[in-house]
């Protein structure tokens, strides 16, 4: 689900923050590609992030492209909801805070009254980093049983238990 994540350093990394563009497609594929750690998707589900899900998304610009992203999504079911899908960091930009900073950001430009994430088991700094944005919310994080393997036709898959933070009060500012 996410890159390793550890805390900020003391002398942040500047990143431009932006919904997804046209075209960034390409580059997310990218970063999942060689960044490793990540479930690499085809490229035209990017593209479909970029075309359909751009603005409940963040894409972090450093001095050398693309350095993290966030792929969210408004389920249908309950239009209050951010339900992240992938949370990407390229290897250069990891150990500085950037996935939780997206995360931040995400919540104060799109608003939510929860957010939420599947994170296997074993993926330890995806449950550290949901972990820590409810605690900076000041809100409560419940994880649930989301999927079990069989039913994703792969029993070397680990399960997918569901985070969700909320209620979310307002911008974290």
């Amino acid at each position: 689900m996410t890159a390793p994540f550890a805390p900020a350093p003391e002398t942040p990394v500047s990143h431009q923050l932006r919904h997804l563009e046209h075209g960034d497609g390409a580059a997310l594929h990218a970063l999942v590609r060689d960044g490793g750690g990540l479930d690499l998707n085809s490229p035209y589900a990017y593209v479909l992030g970029e075309r359909f899900w751009a603005d409940t998304s963040v894409v972090a610009v450093g001095p050398s492209g693309p350095e993290g992203f966030i792929l969210g999504v408004t389920p249908p079911p309950d239009p209050t909801t951010l339900f992240v899908w992938q949370v990407g960091v390229a290897p250069e930009a990891r150990g500085r805070g950037l996935g939780l900073t997206m995360l931040r950001w995400l919540v104060d430009t799109v608003g939510p009254r929860h957010l939420e994430a599947t994170v296997t088991p074993s993926n330890t700094a995806s449950r550290r980093l949901f972990a820590a944005l409810a605690r900076e919310l000041g809100t409560d994080l419940a994880v649930s049983r989301w999927v079990e393997p069989d039913e994703l036709g792969d029993v070397d898959h680990e399960p997918e238990d569901l985070h969700r933070i909320g209620p979310i009060a307002g911008p974290t500012g």
